[in-house]
């Protein structure tokens, strides 16, 4: 057999699934060996990466390329052309990037129709002059594709000519384009746009102080935005017919802004009026949305009658600044700012929702008789505050940040949802007729909420009940759900007795707390009680819960004492935390059962399930106590975290369970006969595991072992994992006819495997140095891989006559591989590795790392289906020779040292 050899160092590898693209930027990459490589490492991270935009950019700028190179890797990418859908615009940053000898960006941008946004530097001449080349091309075909301009610098007056020059040939050169943008404005800059009719949307940044912008007549503008309007900055909006949209920001310190006359307006918003400055709005009839941050001490603004005006928002109005409500008769929403002074909200006669930041000390609100008011709110509400309300209100909705002054309401007939936050203060409300929905945060020590003859509340929720706060409940006969956190044992919390209760929820129970029927008069009648909840049952706390015929949900947190709810028969979903060291959970009468999850089951814990006998899912921690589980005929789905020392699992007969797993063995498991199991779990085993005959396990999978295992006949497992074997652990399989996929993890003792017939996939990590992995007659083996295979190891392999594919990431000195038909054929090496090639008839793709000195790998003299080669560095440069044997094939080379 003619052969040639191959010597060299070590490298990395390209992927051999990006051939295609990679032969392609080999090919339009001509130049320099560094942008090949360049590219290609691109490539390879493309390929092995998430497949999003930003990822793709990403590795690509990351690469040593010119934007030539950038832009051929993009174009042929089949990455990113599946991505062109979701591609919105192309951004001209790199100006080099649209002058490409032979137009491949310009072309592709044209027959993906994309959009083009030009981003300029106004004081890089050599980009103005690139992009003056650009427009004014005769045969450019892409004009119609630019849509938006943006100048990046400061505009000063050195710059405004180079400006209207651009913008007057954009004009007459690209028809498409409507979006216009500048930096910041500079001080005593004059800037005096030109004729601009397709312009929709314009933005500038700051308009600096004694700057000037003047738009032309713009009769298609319908956005303008701009920075902060500075002291003595002039800005000039002619003519803007269908301009629905202003917003700027801070109007500064003694800067006095006017805008009018703009009929079709719809939207104004700024920043703050700062300390004696003016904004002055009028003739806007059909402004529907007005918005501004703080008015501050000394400025004015004035509005217009704004009939149409739907929307207003305000921050805090400084009691020193001008500023009167006009007439706003179709105001619909109402927001202000902080309340710091006495204010009385106008009469808007078709108001519907109002709100307000803090009100502050000592400051007072007045809310006018607002027939259509449905809906306030506000923020903390401090003390000495005034809140007046006027007698007979339509609101339907309240809501308050924290109470922290007392104070009263009128009777609401319509008001159906009341909500605070914390309750520092006393807060009474009774006979609100209509109320339904209650709700606060926690009631600090020594407030007081008092709730009484709210017929129709149904739904109650508060946060803690701390230390020496006050909770009184009563005549709430129609309550169906109750929650609040926890319940302090030194608070005075008198709860309903109620008959519809269908959801209870708390906190903790806290120690010395004692939640039952003769203390806790909503439980005294719940049969009606769907789902029960509550955090911790702390040490000495009692919960003690009544008949409940129709409970279907109980959750609890960790269990620190005593827990025993004797009267339960029927439950859908139980779930508790930890089981604390010497606490019990008992439920001696439970038959009927659904779900059953817990958490670590402690030491000298206790879970009593004496009388279950229907239980589907059963899920815990930890054991570090026994756990029993007694017949139950309809378990499918067992599964627990470690089990330890001292800690045993017993389970009965369970004729219908086909799920188990476990977290690492620490102590002995012995299953008994499950018939109908067909899949085990386990994690590390460190102890002894001892399987009866499980006629339907179809799947096995463990972590490490540690210790001696055997696998007995289980004929129909078709799938088996575990993790490291090892040294001095064995693993024993029996033949197991029906396997077809077997992965462990690093071997490092003696394994050797029985005849599997069926077998189609063997994968490990790393067989250790001096281990020895025996694979028999495999007459299905198609894929087998390893990561490393160690100094001195040893991998016998017999005639594998089906292999196609075989990957090893690593082989250390002294490993010696014979391999047959294979398809696929992907390997690293370093030390001194002796490979031998046989003639492989069917080999298409070989991938190789860096190939030292020292090592030696021979080829035979044909691979007649070979298609790819890849390979890393190789030391001597005689080695490519080689590969002119090969000519008729691609031939790809990564790294490659000349």
């Amino acid at each position: 057999m003619n052969t040639k050899k191959i010597l060299g160092k070590r490298s990395g590898v390209i992927n051999p699934e990006a051939n295609v693209p990679a032969q392609k930027v080999l090919n339009t990459t001509k130049g320099t060996q560094k942008r090949a490589e360049s590219a290609m490492n691109a490539l390879q991270e493309i390929n092995l990466g998430p497949f999003n935009t930003r990822d793709i950019v990403a590795t690509v700028s990351r690469s040593d390329l010119s934007s030539k190179d950038i832009w051929t890797f993009l174009s042929i990418s089949t990455s990113f052309r599946t991505l062109l859908p979701w591609l919105i615009q192309v951004v001209l940053t790199d100006l080099d990037l649209i002058f490409d000898p032979q137009n491949e960006k310009l072309q592709f941008i044209k027959k993906n129709d994309l959009k083009i946004r030009i981003k300029l530097n106004l004081n890089n001449n050599a980009d103005i002059d690139k992009i003056l080349s650009f427009i004014q091309n005769p045969n450019n075909n892409l004009l119609d594709n630019i849509t938006s301009l943006h100048f990046s610098d400061v505009v000063t007056n050195s710059n405004t000519d180079r400006v209207n020059n651009l913008l007057s040939l954009f004009v007459h050169r690209c028809t498409n384009w409507t979006s216009l943008s500048f930096g910041n404005i500079e001080s005593n800059t004059t800037l005096k746009l030109p004729e601009l009719n397709q312009l929709i949307s314009f933005s500038c940044g700051n308009i600096a102080s004694r700057a000037t912008l003047t738009l032309p007549a713009l009769n298609n503008l319908t956005s303008f935005s701009c920075g902060n309007i500075c002291k003595n900055a002039v800005l000039t909006l002619p003519e803007c017919n269908k301009l629905t949209s202003f917003s700027c920001g801070i109007i500064e310190e003694g800067t006095t802004f006017k805008l009018s006359v703009l009929e079709n307006l719809k939207s104004f918003s700024c920043g703050n009026i700062a300390e004696g400055a003016t904004l002055i709005l009028s003739d806007l009839e059909n402004l529907i949305s007005f918005s501004c941050g703080n008015i501050a001490s000394n400025s004015k603004l004035t509005l217009p009658n704004l009939n149409n005006l739907i929307s207003f928002s305000c921050g805090s109005i400084d009691q020193n600044a001008a500023f009167i409500f006009p007439e706003l008769n179709n105001l619909r929403s109402c927001f202000l700012g902080d309340v710091i002074s006495d204010f009385s909200l106008p009469d808007f006669p078709n108001l519907i929702s109002f709100s307000c930041g803090i009100i502050a000390s000592s400051a007072s609100l007045n809310i006018p008789t607002l027939e259509n008011l449905r809906y306030f709110s506000c923020g903390a509400i401090k003390a000495d505050v005034t809140l007046t309300f006027p007698a007979y209100s339509n609101l339907i909705s309240i809501s308050f940040g924290d109470i922290m002054s007392t104070f009263e309401l009128p009777e609401f007939n319509h008001l159906t949802s009341f909500s605070c936050a914390n309750i520092n203060a006393v807060l009474t409300l009774s006979q609100f007729n209509k109320l339904t929905s209650f709700s606060c945060g926690n009631i600090n020590p020594h407030a007081v909420l008092t709730l009484s003859k709210l017929n129709n509340l149904t739904s109650f929720s508060c946060g803690n009940i701390n230390p020496h706060a006050v909770l009184t409940l009563s005549k709430l006969n129609n309550l169906t759900s109750f929650s609040c956190g926890n319940i302090a044992s030194n608070s005075k919390f008198t709860p309903p007795e109620v008959k519809l209760l269908t959801s209870f929820s708390c906190g903790n129970i806290e120690s010395n707390v004692t939640l039952s029927p003769s203390t806790f008069p909503l439980f005294r009648h719940v049969n009606s009680l769907i789902s029960f909840s509550c955090g911790n049952i702390e040490p000495n706390a009692t919960l003690t819960l009544p008949a409940m015929n129709n409970l279907k949900s109980f959750s609890c947190g960790i269990i620190k004492s005593n827990l025993m709810i004797p009267s339960l028969l029927n439950l859908t979903s139980f779930s508790c935390g930890d089981i604390d060291k010497d606490a019990k959970l008992n439920l001696p009468a439970l038959k009927n059962l659904k779900s059953l999850s817990c958490g670590n089951i402690h030491q000298n814990a206790t879970l009593t399930l004496s009388a279950l006998n229907n239980l589907t899912s059963f899920s815990c921690g930890n054991l570090f106590s026994p756990l029993m589980i007694p017949v139950l005929n309809n378990l499918t789905s067992f599964s627990c975290g470690d089990i330890h020392q001292n800690a045993t699992l017993t389970l009965s007969a369970l004729n219908n369970l086909t799920s188990f797993s476990c977290g690492n063995l620490f102590s002995p498991l012995m299953l008994p006969m499950l018939n109908n199991l067909a899949s085990f779990s386990c994690g590390n085993i460190a102890s002894t595991l001892a399987l009866p005959m499980l006629p339907n396990l179809t799947s096995f999978s463990c972590g490490i072992i540690k210790s001696n295992i055997t696998i007995p006949l289980l004929p129909n497992l078709t799938s088996f994992s575990c993790g490291d074997i090892h040294q001095n652990a064995t693993l024993t399989l029996s033949a197991l006819n029906n396997l077809t996929s077997l992965s462990c993890g690093n071997i490092d003792s003696t394994l050797a495997f029985p005849v599997l017939n069926n077998l189609t996939a063997f994968s490990c990590k790393n067989i250790a140095k001096g281990a020895t992995l025996t694979l028999p007659e495999l007459p299905k083996l198609i894929s087998f891989s390893s990561e490393d295979i160690g100094e001195n190891a040893k991998l016998i392999l017999p005639e594998l006559k089906n292999l196609t594919s075989f990957s090893c990431k690593n082989i250390e000195k002294a490993s010696t591989l014979t391999l047959f038909k294979l398809t696929d054929l992907i390997l690293f090496t370093r030390g001194n590795i002796v490979l031998l090639l046989p003639a492989l008839n069917n080999l298409i793709s070989f991938s190789c790392g860096n190939i030292e000195q020292s090592a030696t790998l021979t080829f035979p003299a044909e691979f007649p289906k070979l298609q790819h080669i890849f390979f890393g560095n190789i030391g001597n440069p005689d080695a490519q020779k080689v590969f002119e044997h090969f000519r008729a094939q691609i031939v790809h080379k990564s790294n490659f040292k000349s």
